[in-house]
């Protein structure tokens, strides 16, 4: 179990003198299955840059010190085989596979050859197919999709690619950015499906049944405040309705 705290945490754009956010101190834990949620423009996607490293405070600190990984994924060769894109999303198979091909044609040295025979035990390479095609099939799809071209997927396709390949990674908390938006009803209902099986992420998404039926915590961005609670949208929203209410009878008062 680790925990992603950000510690008197505040951020602003190069060339901005206003604050994104301002003195932020909160924890999450990385077995949480937790939602950013907040008003459009209130950094939401910002936020998990920060925790992604690809963004620095301006002030204060994003203490994390395991690996993360950002939905959606950028994709360079479009055109490959979708197996060999979940691959390069996942880690670098193909680098360590020529290797040992090279090995077996007497192009590189043994030991050369047994460091990355055990890179490549380290990350299920032998394995790694069957990891793929079990994914694939949990995720609604049909194994051919993986010898077509990615190009050739349609967008909610391309998104489940994606998902599959990011939770494939060892070791690395994913953080998914609007995975519904490419997404019909069902594709939806097959999404929520496959990640109630996950262990913890961050998510943010516009689509409240699905984050009702998903997540356990909620950090919520207001206008002058981030906090965490434990719940779904819906228990965040009455609580927040609550606090509302006893404000406006405290101002009467």
């Amino acid at each position: 179990m680790s925990k992603i705290n950000f510690k008197d945490m505040s951020f602003n754009y190069n060339g901005s003198y206003e604050n994104i956010f301002e003195d932020v101190n909160v924890s999450i834990d990385t077995n949480w299955k937790t939602a950013i949620i907040g008003r459009n423009g209130r950094g939401k996607t910002t936020l998990l840059r920060l925790i992604n490293k690809q963004y620095k405070p301006s002030k204060g600190t994003v203490e994390y010190s395991g690996e993360s990984s950002l939905f959606p994924v950028d994709i360079c060769n479009k055109s490959d085989t979708t197996i060999n894109i979940i691959k390069d999303i996942i880690g670098n198979y193909r680098i360590l596979e020529e290797k040992i091909d090279k090995y077996l044609k007497k192009y590189i040295s043994e030991e050369e050859y047994l460091v990355t025979l055990q890179e490549f035990l380290d990350i299920d390479g032998y394995n790694i197919n069957f990891l793929i095609e079990r994914e694939i099939e949990y995720m609604g799809l049909k194994r051919e999709i993986l010898e077509r071209s990615y190009d050739s997927l349609s967008g909610g396709e391309q998104t489940k690619i994606q998902i599959i390949a990011l939770f494939l990674q060892k070791n690395n908390f994913i953080l998914l950015d609007e995975p519904t938006n490419h997404l019909d009803v069902e594709g939806i209902e097959v999404l929520l499906n496959y990640l109630k099986n996950k262990s913890g992420f961050i998510i943010v998404s516009h689509n409240r049944y699905f984050l009702d039926a998903l997540v356990d915590h909620v950090l919520y961005i207001n206008k002058n405040s981030i906090g965490i609670e434990k719940g779904n949208y819906s228990s965040w929203e009455k609580n927040e309705e609550l606090k509302i209410q006893f404000e406006k009878r405290k101002k009467k008062k």
